[in-house]
């Protein structure tokens, strides 16, 4: 319970605006076997759009847009999956040039740190929406991949103050997976 209790903050403590969960997802994606970007602009039917992350796995192509919350206690309602379809909807018949050949947007995803209301739930499964929170889908859930992928963010690491996390998430570095990979990462923290 602690270790899990420790990860939910972890990722709490990604905040407070989304930008490094954004950064987290799109690295979650990429362990799984997913060719990831993030912050990518795109001109829509109607209007241009920025996207929080873009897949691709298998020819499929998919937004993912990320909803964090800095409180536990905040659930995404159903305004959310709503606004989300409404973006899908207006890239979904377009082509775009991604991950080096012409594609177009065959899914959409929703994934938040904390939960979804029923309605919420209700509303992205009955739009055929991806959804993903710290416990829904049950058995697949970002809880469940970031336990089964042992995927952990280096906020979760006690022995790192604030402003070294800070210096690691400037440099992109949002995964314990990344320190050690690459350990040199930790000379600029002096």
């Amino acid at each position: 319970h602690a270790a899990r209790y420790s990860l939910k903050n972890g990722i709490m403590a990604l905040g407070p605006g989304g930008f490094y969960f954004e950064k987290f997802i799109a690295r979650v994606f990429e362990l799984q076997g997913f060719d990831v970007a993030t912050n990518i602009f795109v001109e829509g039917n109607c209007i241009s759009h920025e996207l929080d992350v873009v897949v691709e796995k298998n020819g499929e192509l998919s937004m993912v847009e990320c909803k964090f919350h800095s409180s536990q206690n905040n659930k995404t309602d159903v305004k959310v999956p709503m606004y989300i379809l409404s973006r899908f909807n207006d890239v979904k018949f377009e082509t775009y040039h991604l991950f080096e050949k012409n594609n177009q947007f065959s899914k959409c995803w929703l994934v938040t740190n904390s939960k979804f209301t029923t309605e919420a739930i209700k509303f992205g499964e009955c739009s055929d929406m991806s959804l993903l929170s710290w416990d829904y889908p049950i058995g697949n859930s970002l809880k469940d991949i970031l336990d089964r992928e042992h995927i952990f963010p280096i906020t979760i690491l006690s022995a790192l103050t604030k402003a070294e996390i800070a210096i690691l998430l400037n440099k992109n570095i949002v995964t314990c997976q990344q320190i050690l990979d690459n350990p040199l990462v930790l000379n600029d923290l002096k």
